[in-house]
């Protein structure tokens, strides 16, 4: 009846039930029910059984609950039908615009917060979610980028193009629907896609849906790359390579700075939505595609975002802040869930790494390492600091690893050193003052070692950050410059 003008949501909404109060008291319950089970994980309890042991994931009688609340909720059903129909994303909202604030940001994020519970309790809402962003994309995509291997999915996608009804009116043609012209850009892409992946960022729902996520990495770097072209053709009549390279930076970083959008897509969906394919490594080489062609500052800037609201269990301390309260954590539940996982299992296979079995071990820690690589890092390096021995088995170990792991151990390098964006100060002196400390004389010797087998990371960040420290007056760097020069260079 709304598809056809009959009836308006704002006139229905009184008539639903339950109220919208009892979804947010459900979800905060669900919410707690989450950060219970994860904060258990990894702890070893004397009075549990084997069965508590056992149990990863979220109960059957967690799951039944939930189910049978949704299917109860009006509200949630109604959203559930509205998205398989696919009807513009600003009219569905409309359901559940509740607020009567007089402040437009205020109401902004009380919708988007209600819009995210909604979409986290339903798992069906997440399945949804993704075909209504095929719907959206699919004749964008396919004019765009070339069909390499996924001609399947155009057929699986087509089925999904319009939900399982057939009832919507004549006049909601392409242009209603909000489908993307083919003269689309980059930030008018980012901008149509905004809410859409704000609400499967929530529900983590990409897990269950990889062509989606391969479809927009592709697309993504496509319009990157035309992006680039433009600069490149206004620059042609300048030989010099330099100064071509700088003015494509600087065009991206333009982008950046000018579109909110296409910064939410890079550092709220695309990177942390990785850890959500574990042992993956094809998802991950299609990130590094996209991060590629982008400078190592906005690379490594995107990274440091990653873990901004902790990794693991310190994430998961920040969000049980939030237990008694209707806010979305800081990080989405599944993502938190994935990182605790990754540290369990690398902290398992790192106390049983030897010489003998280095080649099984680092095998594994490479298979883990795909969705999680910051955890596993940063890990490693807390051991290299303590223990110099493993310096050469860690190096051999990583050449299992993909070119986006070695780009992040890079990155997680330089922070250790110092040069992160928290600025964390260690005693990089003995207490005799005179010479370096353990954890500096470990991380110099396994950044020469580093280097020196994988001549391809990027180690322009770790260099400025030396003439950095250099022009501020500090030495103490310098034995890394040495260790780099001297095992590296040969010198």
């Amino acid at each position: 009846l709304y598809s056809h003008g009959y009836i308006s949501l704002k006139a229905l909404q009184p008539h639903l039930s339950p109220n919208l109060k009892s979804i947010q008291d459900f979800y905060i319950h669900y919410k707690n029910e989450h950060l219970t089970r994860m904060k258990k994980l990894g702890s070893v309890s004397l009075n549990s059984t084997t069965s508590d042991t056992k149990e990863n994931g979220p109960s059957n009688t967690m799951n039944q609950d939930n189910a049978d609340y949704c299917q109860g909720n009006q509200f949630i059903q109604l959203f559930n039908v509205m998205i398989e129909l696919n009807l513009p994303w600003d009219d569905i909202c409309t359901l559940l615009f509740v607020s009567k604030s007089s402040s437009s940001s205020s109401l902004e994020d009380e919708n988007t917060t209600m819009i995210g519970a909604i979409c986290s309790v339903y798992a069906p809402i997440g399945t949804n979610l993704c075909n209504y962003v095929h719907h959206l994309i699919d004749t964008f995509y396919y004019a765009k980028v070339q069909q390499v291997s996924i001609h399947s999915s155009s057929s699986q996608s087509s089925t999904h193009s319009s939900g399982q009804y057939s009832i919507l009116p004549l006049q909601l043609g392409p242009t209603k629907l909000g489908l993307l012209a083919t003269t689309t850009n980059l930030i008018q892409l980012c901008d149509m896609l905004y809410k859409p992946l704000s609400a499967i960022v929530s529900t983590s729902c990409i897990a269950s849906d990889s062509i989606l996520y391969c479809k927009l990495c592709r697309l993504f770097h496509t319009l990157l790359l035309e992006e680039k072209s433009k600069t490149a053709a206004s620059n042609d009549d300048h030989n010099d390579t330099s100064n071509t390279l700088k003015a494509r930076n600087t065009q991206i970083l333009n982008i950046l700075q000018q579109s909110k959008s296409v910064c939410y897509f890079l550092q709220s969906f695309i990177i942390p939505s990785l850890s959500l394919f574990p042992c993956n490594p094809a998802i991950s080489s299609e990130l590094w595609i996209v991060l590629s062609a982008l400078p190592y500052q906005i690379r490594y800037a995107m990274y440091t975002l990653w873990g901004r609201n902790g990794l693991g269990k310190n994430a998961l301390r920040s969000a049980m802040s939030t237990k008694s309260k209707f806010v979305l954590p800081m990080k989405p539940l599944k993502q938190m869930d994935s990182e605790i996982q990754t540290s369990i299992s690398t902290k398992y296979l790192l106390k049983r790494l030897s010489k003998d079995n280095i080649r099984d071990m680092g095998k594994q820690v490479s298979k883990v390492s795909h969705n999680n690589p910051l955890v596993v890092f940063n890990l490693i390096l807390n051991q290299i600091e303590s223990y110099d021995n493993l310096i050469l088995m860690m190096v051999d170990m990583f050449k299992y690893m993909g070119h986006l792991s070695l780009d992040v151990m890079g990155f997680c390098l330089l922070v250790s050193l110092g040069g992160g964006e928290k600025g964390e100060v260690r005693n990089k002196l003995k207490d005799d003052g005179v010479n370096p400390a353990q954890w500096l004389s470990s991380l110099e010797t396994f950044a020469g070692a580093f280097y020196k087998r994988f001549t391809d990371v990027e180690i322009h960040g770790l260099l400025a950050y030396f003439l950095k420290r250099l022009h501020g007056g500090h030495t103490l760097e310098l034995g890394v410059l040495q260790s780099l020069l001297k095992m590296t260079g040969g010198y």
